[in-house]
């Protein structure tokens, strides 16, 4: 009948050097269940790279935007009371510096005549 306790001598003999019997399919079973594990973990690395990417970002690109305010006497010759301003959204020190350029009437071709010395009162030029 088996090969336990009421088995015949030869048949107890036999058993006991019987190797264990492997069971068919084992490492195909293994592989399937590796491939799983493998596809899940992808899986849940892509779901939550896709939910973090939909975060709202509160942080704001700094804007500096200089700008130049001033005002004119009455003929419009003269520049008064001349400042520069920030019309960004950040809080930033500006630098100016003051360029002399006289111009006197235009040439032939429409050009300003400029000066290289500052004129002296009362010439014509």
């Amino acid at each position: 009948m088996g090969r336990g306790k009421h088995a015949k001598p030869a048949e107890r003999r036999a058993a006991a050097f019987d190797l264990p019997r492997k069971r068919p399919g084992r490492k195909r079973a293994a592989v399937v269940a590796a491939c799983l594990a493998a596809m899940l973990c992808c899986a849940g690395a892509l779901a939550w790279f896709h939910t973090e990417s939909g975060l709202f970002n509160m942080f704001k690109a700094a804007n500096v935007t200089p700008g130049v305010n001033e005002t004119f006497d009455s003929p419009y010759t003269v520049k008064e009371n001349v400042y520069a301003t920030n019309k960004g959204n950040v809080k930033a020190y500006l630098r100016a510096s003051v360029s002399v350029r006289w111009e006197t009437g235009s040439q032939a071709d429409g050009s300003a005549v400029v000066l290289g010395d500052v004129p002296e009162l009362g010439k014509d030029y």
